[in-house]
């Protein structure tokens, strides 16, 4: 049976190619500065029926920031991240305290996210029932 995919864990690549920062972005967010995300490819799980992007940082090694894609485009306005993500407006959610790693690979299917050398994908798809999951452990750090 064929899960239906609702968001997708990007891991956010920081520095100078992507001008992404681990000690800049999450308050950016906060302050409206972003309406879009913009990735090396196109995750096909993100474009079109309003899927949620959730974003992994490695620095703090949890999730931080989750919010709905409206349309994946192909821009080329940055030469390493062609696609542009438009987010939807009002529904950016920066989490109050990230969801670790450690937790994070209780959900089914992610035995090994975020280990170092075990887990090499850039991105990760969530079915519904992972990303009620993740919402649950979300509420529990509240």
């Amino acid at each position: 049976m064929k899960q239906d995919i609702v968001a997708v864990i990007v891991k956010i690549n920081f520095g100078k190619k992507s001008e992404v920062y681990p000690d800049k972005y999450i308050d950016e967010m906060r302050r409206g500065e972003w309406k879009e995300w913009n990735t090396p490819r196109k995750y096909k799980h993100l474009d079109g029926k309003v899927r949620k992007l959730i974003l992994y940082d490695r620095t703090r090694k949890g999730l931080t920031v989750e919010v709905e894609i409206q349309k994946a485009k192909r821009t080329n306005r940055y030469r390493d991240y062609p696609w542009t993500n438009k987010f939807v407006t009002g529904t950016l959610k920066v989490y109050r305290k990230s969801i670790s790693a450690e937790k994070i690979r209780l959900i089914s299917g992610f035995k090994n996210f975020g280990i170092h050398r075990k887990d090499r994908s850039p991105i990760r798809n969530l079915t519904l029932e992972q990303y009620a999951a993740i919402n649950a452990l979300r509420r529990k750090s509240h």
